[in-house]
């Protein structure tokens, strides 16, 4: 017979791909609201140890990389306390610490840390040169896909992310609105 699971851990498996969505969207809290909204929370606060997070300048570049460990302490890659920052604090794509990867996974390894999805372990594919013509990727420009076409790539691991411009952008994200 199955284990049933508990309320806890359907309430982890709810907000995870809350989670998987924000870092895809690259939704950031201030520090104030992370701290509340993120650490603060019973449930949150669990898969928030189990991601890698950093603070971000204004242009999307991480300034600070961090963990957050048992204690709800950030901590960097050699285990250095990091404060909790006061700007824009986002969960890490893999692209934006492209040599210090293979580090933090075996940080997480160390520690024995499953992330809830693939975050660290998520394939990068970058432009190829002459794809980006500043709007999008050129070499996809008057591509049409029918819409099984597009539904097949969820059976592939894609993720539907669909933007209302009606709606405002992180509504359905975790925390605040907006």
């Amino acid at each position: 017979m199955a284990r049933r699971r508990s309320r806890f851990e359907s309430c982890v498996e709810a907000f995870s791909p809350r989670f998987n969505r924000s870092m895809v969207s690259g939704r950031r809290w201030s520090g104030s609201e992370f701290g509340e909204f993120v650490l603060g929370h019973p449930v949150l606060v669990h898969l928030a140890r189990r991601l890698l997070w950093a603070a971000f300048d204004e242009n999307s570049h991480p300034l600070a990389v961090f963990r957050v460990t048992e204690d709800n302490i950030l901590v960097n890659m050699n285990g250095d306390t990091v404060p909790l920052p006061d700007g824009p604090i986002g969960l890490m794509y893999p692209s934006h610490i492209p040599d210090s990867v293979g580090t933090w996974s075996d940080v997480f390894a160390d520690h024995e840390i499953q992330q809830p999805f693939p975050q660290l372990g998520r394939p990068v594919h970058h432009p190829q040169p002459g794809d980006v013509d500043g709007s999008g990727l050129s070499r996809f420009t008057g591509v049409t896909a029918t819409p099984s076409q597009a539904l097949r790539l969820t059976y592939r691991g894609w993720e539907e992310l669909w933007e209302n411009p009606g709606r405002r952008r992180h509504r359905d994200s975790i925390g605040t609105h907006g």
